[in-house]
């Protein structure tokens, strides 16, 4: 398994690690995924949840097996230049993480990032994906240990940054019905 320094680098050419920015520096191996039918973007019922949480797990099925390691990356925002995590939540469903990066991205503001890693098993991040579609969480990313993809869950979907066009075109064709009908694919 690399690095998340080694892997980061070969995959997104040392983009800032700034997830919901991954679709602009990446855009040639970039895909969108709509985590609900007709792109509805919040769960309402238990049965949504079920869907929404089955596409994320199908998808990052296809994209690892189970017990493959793979990098954890969180973020949040502060005032101070020290990282701190401003997601109490993630302190306690990824309590393993560490500081990776702090990037500074207004005059008072900083990004602060995080590492843990994880071993694919379908469910295992649903407590981290549930969060993230009720838009309780943001800036989680999930990097390949082998730098073949980057999945960043939001509330909505999903977007998928593969190492080759190639594979963000199988990705395409497997799951059509999952993406959107506008041009721009958002």
């Amino acid at each position: 398994m690399l690095s998340i320094d080694d892997a980061w680098r070969q995959l997104t050419n040392d983009a800032p690690p700034i997830a919901h920015q991954l679709r602009t520096f990446c855009a040639d191996r970039w895909i969108r995924f709509h985590s609900l039918p007709e792109s509805k973007r919040y769960a309402n019922t238990e049965s949504e949840y079920v869907e929404l949480l089955g596409r994320h797990n199908t998808l990052l099925s296809s994209l690892c097996s189970e017990g493959d390691d793979f990098h954890l990356v969180t973020a949040s925002y502060s005032d101070y230049s020290k990282p701190s995590r401003s997601y109490v939540e993630l302190t306690t469903l990824d309590p393993t993480a560490v500081p990776w990066r702090t990037v500074r991205i207004e005059h008072h503001w900083h990004y602060h990032v995080y590492t843990s890693r994880v071993m694919w098993s379908p469910g295992c991040l649903d407590s981290i994906l549930r969060l993230v579609a009720d838009d309780v969480v943001r800036e989680v990313t999930l990097v390949a240990g082998d730098a073949r993809w980057a999945y960043h869950p939001y509330d909505g979907g999903s977007d998928l940054i593969c190492d080759a066009p190639s594979l963000r075109d199988t990705f395409a064709a497997n799951f059509s019905d999952w993406l959107s009908q506008r041009p721009d694919g958002l």
